[in-house]
């Protein structure tokens, strides 16, 4: 009798694995029409550009900070102005700027001596270099992306062809080792079908492009002032506020290492795991057995299986390898060759999230960049 309950369960979760998988090829495939990718100068920029404001968050950034304003400044753009907001840096990042600035007079710069209570040093940053900013165009961006020297001017055109109001755009995201990149194309191979940005409600912290009276409307970053997660909420504010968005891959305009090894990776994402499932246990462990099951367990259940289960586990893994190599498609430079290690960065990945979100809400807290944020703050934003 028991025997018979554990097979018809083990059917059921094959069944309901490759029904998900489905529903999730046919979400991808369909969603990804809408999601451009982005190539320099390929969009009609013959119209008026309006003045764009360059506002980057920078803290202790000593060893990227330089490379980054040096590529700003040689943007192909009519009228923009840079401000860099150095938040509380410990190492030579200020050096590092007033350094550019004797060439760039036109730099802004502004230091954040003191974090206000009720903020995180990031989203302040970001709101001061706007208080700042005398532009129609904001764009919000980190101390460590690389542009290409017409990624404005390409990214503003497609806001001005689309009517839009926010354009997240991403980055090709590059690693120094082959777990490093495997572990990242996986996490936003999973954060892609968690967050379905062609839906709406998308923010990327590398490039977060608004209209002046759009981010105003939605309350500007003092509305996500305690959110580690800021990039996607202002997404989610300007959906919800009824703008008109935009979503695309920005590969072939800017790059950014997001981490330097795999282990800062995995700390990383301590920032904004419990903030990005809504900091609630019952959403966090459902995500992590979902992934257990519905990510991992397919390639384990195809080898000790047989028959008509197995044949039912083989086409939820297609499904799953042709999502991820539409995702690397539209976001990588590369092939996807390196689905065959798909089961290996499953299990970097559960552990990484089990990691930060144990860690979480033990510490009930998150510590980032120095400064230690509860999570009875962090809920009560």
């Amino acid at each position: 009798m028991y025997e018979n309950i554990i097979i018809n369960t083990f059917d059921a979760i094959a069944v309901i694995t490759a029904l998900y998988w489905l529903v999730v090829a046919i979400d991808t495939f369909t969603g990804m029409r809408s999601v451009m990718v982005l190539h320099p100068h390929k969009n009609d920029t013959s119209g008026r550009l309006p003045k764009g404001a360059i506002i980057i968050s920078a803290k202790d950034e000593e060893t990227s900070i330089a490379r980054s304003l040096r590529t700003i400044k040689d943007l192909d753009y009519p009228d923009y102005e840079v401000i860099v907001v150095n938040d509380r840096s410990t190492d030579r990042t200020l050096d590092k700027i007033n350094s550019l600035q004797k060439d760039w007079k036109t730099l802004k710069v502004i230091t954040v001596d003191e974090l206000p209570d009720g903020w995180l040093g990031k989203n302040y940053a970001c709101y001061r270099g706007y208080r700042q900013s005398t532009a129609e165009i904001l764009l919000f961006t980190d101390a460590d992306v690389i542009f290409k020297p017409g990624a404005l001017r390409t990214a503003v055109a497609y806001l001005e062809n689309q009517e839009a109001d926010h354009c997240a755009v991403s980055p090709f995201i590059f690693g120094r080792s082959f777990l490093l990149r495997l572990f990242v194309k996986y996490f936003f191979f999973s954060f892609l079908i968690y967050f379905r940005p062609w839906a709406g409600g998308m923010g990327v912290g590398a490039f977060n492009m608004f209209r002046r009276e759009a981010y105003e409307r939605i309350g500007t970053h003092r509305v996500v002032a305690l959110r580690p997660d800021e990039d996607v909420r202002l997404g989610k504010l300007a959906k919800k506020t009824g703008l008109r968005q935009r979503f695309a891959s920005g590969k072939h305009l800017m790059s950014v290492e997001w981490y330097a090894s795999l282990r800062e990776a995995m700390q990383g994402i301590e920032k904004n795991a419990y903030a990005g499932l809504r900091y609630s246990i019952i959403i966090a462990a459902g995500a992590v057995a979902g992934q257990i099951i519905f990510f991992l367990f397919p390639f384990v259940a195809v080898m000790i299986t047989s028959g008509l289960v197995q044949g039912i586990y083989i086409a939820a893994l297609l499904l799953m390898v042709s999502v991820y190599l539409r995702h690397v498609a539209v976001f990588s430079s590369s092939k996807g060759l390196d689905f065959v290690f798909l089961p290996l960065a499953a299990v970097l990945f559960i552990f990484a999230v089990s990691r930060a979100l144990v860690k979480t809400i033990m510490n009930k807290g998150i510590r980032w960049r120095g400064t230690f944020y509860s999570l009875k703050d962090l809920r009560d934003l």
